[in-house]
């Protein structure tokens, strides 16, 4: 049997900031071209992460196809519903607020950037939808509470500008036009009812008496569900020796399971200690890495800034001497059996000759 022998290695540094090309979402890097000189044809490569430093965020939010992805399946996680709201302002007739849909910017967010976000929006589409006057006060406030892990949202209005007469329930809900499957909504954020499919998901409207000068909108569940608990590090290893004719066919694969125990903001630290993730490449040399982080789910996980890591380049020879030597000496072991056979044989009598009685 042959033997895998190590004729070398190389530690790679590589940071985002300094990436060949790509986003800061799927960066990559134009290998040193010492990764092709230092390799012989009867060798391939064996790839090594060490560490990563990377910041971590509470929440990736995502919509694809995007430039960066343009032949990505659409799905997204982006959008909730703010639905009607009756109201009886000073100096108008009673009006409603049409329905209206929010869709939040694809990135990497806390718990304090999607409540200030939420809040916000509707403030600035109630105001603007009903076409109140500035000295009248729509005001909208989203909050976290750490203690219930749940988004607290209220609009208020005072009493001298008139009051919220009724609703459509449910007040936010989280409509998807494909049953959830791409279209996963903020609902995982938010804590919407993820159990209630009739209503779209909705938050708890707690507000039941009209009319009112406040309206209280809750969580269903914890606010917290959609946080990833782990970080996939995939590599897409390109070489031009790869494939039909140089098309560098990409040798695709994951490194790493990173489980996340940090909390919100810090950086994870992550370091390979027992060579637990390693990737055999079948090839000599490479051209190109490029990385994509995604969370246990398969969804992308984008961080708010640069991030680095490293890795080890081991270069790898099949060793057949250990090969031809046990070829040789079951080839001498056979010739031993062989040789004590054909003595037995020249011992034992013709059967024509064997007493009988």
């Amino acid at each position: 049997m042959a033997t895998i022998r190590n004729t070398g290695k190389q530690t790679i540094y590589l940071n985002t900031g300094f990436r060949a090309g790509g986003t800061i979402q799927n960066p990559f890097w134009s290998l040193p071209s010492s990764l092709i000189s230092n390799t012989n044809d009867d060798e391939t490569l064996k790839l090594t992460v060490i560490d990563m430093l990377i910041p971590y965020q509470a929440y990736n939010i995502f919509s694809y196809p995007d430039a960066n992805f343009p032949n990505r399946l659409i799905t997204s996680n982006n959008t909730f519903q703010l639905n009607t709201i009756n109201w009886n302002l000073t100096a108008f007739p009673p009006i409603s607020s049409v329905p209206q849909t929010f869709t939040l910017p694809m990135g990497n967010y806390n718990v304090y950037e999607i409540a200030t976000w939420i809040g916000t929006q509707i403030q600035s589409f109630l105001r603007t939808s009903l076409a109140v006057a500035p000295a009248q006060q729509i005001d909208a406030v989203c909050v976290y509470n750490f203690n219930t892990m749940k988004y607290d949202i209220t609009i208020d209005i005072p009493a001298a500008d008139g009051s919220i007469t009724g609703i459509v329930s449910p007040l936010i809900s989280f409509p998807s036009a494909d049953n959830y499957v791409n279209i996963i909504t903020l609902a995982e954020v938010m804590g919407g009812n993820l159990a209630d499919l009739i209503n779209d998901k909705p938050m708890n409207t707690l507000t039941t008496v009209f009319p009112t000068q406040s309206l209280s909108i809750s969580s269903f569940g914890q606010g917290n569900v959609g946080i990833p608990r782990s970080l996939i590090i995939k590599l897409d290893m390109i070489s031009s020796n790869i494939g039909a004719d140089g098309d560098a066919l990409g040798h695709t694969t994951t490194v790493a399971t990173i489980p996340i125990n940090i909390a919100n903001g810090d950086t994870l630290t992550y370091q390979n200690m027992n060579d637990d993730f390693d990737l055999e490449i079948p090839t000599h040399y490479l051209d190109t890495i490029q990385m994509e982080l995604k969370d246990e789910r398969g969804r992308p996980v984008f961080t708010n800034k640069d991030f680095q890591f490293s890795f080890r380049i081991d270069y790898v020879k099949m060793d057949h001497s250990t090969e031809n030597l046990l070829q040789e000496l079951i080839y001498l072991s056979q010739l031993q059996v062989m040789g004590q056979k054909e003595i037995v044989e020249s011992t034992e009598p013709p059967e024509d000759r064997i007493p009988v009685g």
